[in-house]
């Protein structure tokens, strides 16, 4: 009887641990916004830079001592994210890592900034987007126009610049964009 008696609140101890949540992970975020900046002087973009999209991104570390770490790996996780959807532009789908914040912990979560119902290939294509900012505002002109797209981080030391100072990674130069030949094709609703 006696045995049973000391197995017993063992038994609740190892299970109550077990159940205890990991109290040494901690959460940091940054924001990023994917951006259309001119790169020639035959496009002015409706506001000097052209934020098309919000990305949240998130990540997790050790402790607070290593806040920094998870900053980090949430700017890597935005740069991933636009990186995926760059190289899916011709697919007009959001990649999975930009949509693989699970449970608010870690990953990157993709925001459309504008509602664009008419896309030709629908909403959530970054392509389509892009061509109809640059082609489609009432300061565009029907010629061909050459874009950067980048990618503008902020947040605490860690993501990048310092405190809410925002750092940009351009990703893609000359982008070319031949505004008649998408208007022709119905970009713009015409």
């Amino acid at each position: 009887m006696k045995r049973f008696s000391y197995a017993l609140p063992l038994a609740v101890a190892l299970a109550t641990m077990m159940t205890l949540p990991a109290q040494s992970q901690i959460q940091r975020g940054c924001a990023a916004t994917i951006h259309i900046l001119p790169d020639t002087s035959n496009f002015t973009p409706v506001t000097p830079t052209t934020v098309i999209a919000r990305i949240d991104a998130r990540g997790v570390c050790k402790n607070k001592t290593r806040a920094n770490d998870c900053r980090r790996a949430a700017a890597a996780t935005a740069k991933r994210c636009i990186s995926d959807l760059w190289a899916a532009r011709w697919s007009h789908e959001i990649p999975l890592s930009c949509r693989s914040k699970s449970g608010g912990r870690n990953g990157a979560d993709l925001q459309w900034d504008g509602i664009l119902p008419n896309l030709p290939h629908g909403y959530d294509s970054v392509k389509d987007r892009m061509e109809y900012y640059v082609c489609c505002s009432s300061n565009a002109n029907n010629g061909k126009h050459s874009i950067r797209i980048a990618l503008g981080i902020t947040g605490d030391k860690g993501c990048g610049g310092g405190r809410d100072k925002k750092q940009y990674h351009v990703f893609e130069n000359n982008y070319g964009v031949n505004c008649q030949a998408l208007r022709a094709g119905g970009l713009c609703g015409n």
